[in-house]
């Protein structure tokens, strides 16, 4: 009987502990908008949809997002032994996006784990793997990202389920099986060609049995208030961001907000750095410099020399080609100095003319130096100049070079021609000709006007024929 006893006694014990267990545990019950949202809780990828959930008692952090959405995120109080109702609506966010892009197919792992991209935060949250593993006649379930190679992650309650770069191919499908751990890259042109043709396509979709969604790079832009202050005087950082997860600066700044505007104080020239990645995997970064005035620092260095294009490019059908590699480098070693210089003289500007040899009628050589002088404007503003820094002039053949200044010009060239062209002086006088001067504004500097002999891609640019256009994209 005593034995008995102490079975009974241990088994009320056991019912009181679970009991008691029982009465520290809430539930959440959650609405969520769009139906396909995921839920979050306190960092671990819980499920996609409204559904209840059984949470230990205290506060709790709830994220609800969905790609193509803002992403929601609220700490939430769960009391023990009760029910707490959440109704969460995500608003729409983002503009459409264009390709290129290739496709993502997910499969042999469970449905309802998320896909994070590039991150292992909510932020970088894509789709969860149900809303990727479809490729059946009409109905498809996609996830379209920029090429490139990106870290996926899938994860669900806590568990990293697997984890590993892609490779993704513009026009190519990447399956990805997570049981067999294995990737297989194939065709997929025709959808991609359909999915062209309706582009720009919404970042999300989703019908019975379809969903779609497409993933946008990142944009940022940076501005400062003062390009230059007196030693001790403080400023501020302004900056905007498009898609971005996570923002920060450098130089002791750190982590910030995705838009916003913070003082600083810097002792010396600074250049503050700032870097904005999201789910796309890339980044953008941009800069902001302010000069101390008192530094002890020499004004950097403007180097101008002026570009060179080869016979009739860039044409109305390939406008993007005909600044080659030798003439790339030129500006980019302009645009490198303009930018610091800038930390000296905030109002400078930089003034690109451009010109055509005397062949050709006076509209079509008018036209082609308005290509020629937009082809470098649009170099120099992907090398991080702002495009109100950079004036521009287009005078066709209407100003052509004279004879005995080319001469000159090559008389005393640190680089001589080759003699074979060094002897036809017509055909060097059209080279001069087909050129881009760079003034730096207010100072008036000119750039040097040698045509670059020494450059390997010289003889593309020099050629009195238009040059044919495999051998001049050869030359970018």
């Amino acid at each position: 009987m005593r034995r008995i006893g102490y079975v009974f006694t241990l088994a009320v014990a056991l019912a009181m502990l679970a009991s008691a267990s029982f009465a520290q545990d809430g539930k959440l019950k959650i609405k969520v908008t769009p139906p396909q949202a995921y839920v979050f809780v306190d960092g671990n990828a819980i499920n996609d949809g409204s559904h209840s959930m059984k949470l230990a008692a205290g506060k709790h952090t709830v994220v609800v997002v969905n790609y193509g959405f803002k992403i929601s995120s609220q700490d939430v109080n769960i009391d023990a032994g009760k029910t707490t109702d959440l109704n969460v609506a995500l608003e729409a966010y983002g503009d459409k996006v264009a390709g290129p892009w290739g496709r993502v197919y997910i499969s042999g792992t469970d449905t309802s784990a998320a896909v994070l991209a590039n991150g292992k935060t909510p932020g970088y949250f894509v789709g969860h793997v149900d809303e990727f593993d479809n490729d059946f006649w009409l109905w498809k379930q996609e996830l379209l990202l920029p090429p490139g190679t990106h870290h996926l992650t899938i994860t669900r309650a806590g568990k990293e389920l697997w984890s590993g770069d892609v490779k993704v191919e513009a026009g190519k499908k990447v399956s990805i099986n997570v049981g067999k751990n294995s990737q297989v890259t194939t065709d997929w042109s025709k959808r991609d060609a359909d999915l062209t043709k309706k582009a720009p396509l919404p970042r999300f979709y989703a019908g019975i049995a379809s969903a779609t969604v497409v993933v946008a790079p990142v944009k940022a832009t940076v501005t400062n208030s003062t390009a230059n202050i007196n030693c001790g005087q403080s400023t501020n950082l302004e900056w905007t961001t498009a898609d971005a997860v996570d923002v920060s600066y450098d130089n002791g700044v750190g982590k910030v907000a995705n838009s916003g505007s913070q003082p600083v104080s810097p002792h010396a020239t600074t250049t503050y750095t700032l870097t904005a990645t999201n789910v796309c995997g890339g980044s953008s970064t941009q800069t902001a410099a302010f000069h101390v005035t008192g530094s002890i620092e020499p004004i950097p260095e403007v180097v101008l020399q002026s570009v060179f294009y080869p016979t009739d490019y860039p044409d109305k059908r390939n406008p993007q080609v005909g600044l080659v590699k030798s003439q790339e480098l030129e500006l980019a070693t302009l645009a490198g100095g303009f930018k610091k210089y800038l930390e000296y003289d905030g109002d400078a500007k930089l003034s690109v003319e451009a010109y055509a040899d005397i062949r050709g009628s006076k509209p079509h050589n008018q036209d082609l130096s308005e290509r020629r002088v937009e082809r470098i404007k649009q170099y120099l503003v992907d090398q991080g100049i702002s495009a109100d820094k950079v004036q521009t002039a287009a005078y066709g053949k209407e100003r052509p070079m004279d004879k005995s200044e080319v001469k000159t010009l090559e008389s005393t060239n640190p680089n001589p021609a080759p003699k074979a062209r060094a002897r036809n002086a017509q055909g060097t006088w059209y080279a001069y000709n087909r050129r881009a001067d760079i003034i730096l504004l207010p100072s008036g500097k000119k750039s040097a006007q040698f045509y670059p002999n020494n450059a390997d891609d010289s003889g593309v640019i020099w050629q009195i024929p238009k040059p044919g256009l495999k051998k001049v994209e050869a030359a970018q």
